[in-house]
């Protein structure tokens, strides 16, 4: 199971917004053009952990249940 991290999301939106064209960390690899998804996810993973109770280190976000020729923004659930 992959699972996508707040903390991977973050580093991830960073990168691409300190000039970076592409990001890759824990087998995920993002692009500039996925920023507007990106942002959307994080601020999606950011309203669950206050749901949840936990802090943004310990969500993990489940990508399992993604399919090869879902977008990744379906991929991620938003």
């Amino acid at each position: 199971m992959a699972s996508l991290t707040l903390s991977i999301v973050n580093d991830a939106i960073i990168a691409l917004l300190t000039g970076g064209q592409s990001y890759s960390r824990a087998g995920f690899s993002f692009t500039r053009a996925q920023l507007p998804a990106l942002t959307k996810l994080r601020d999606k993973m950011i309203v669950e952990t206050q749901r949840e109770g936990t802090d943004g280190a310990s969500f993990v976000f489940d990508m399992s249940r993604g399919t090869a020729g879902e977008t990744e923004s379906e991929e991620w659930g938003i």
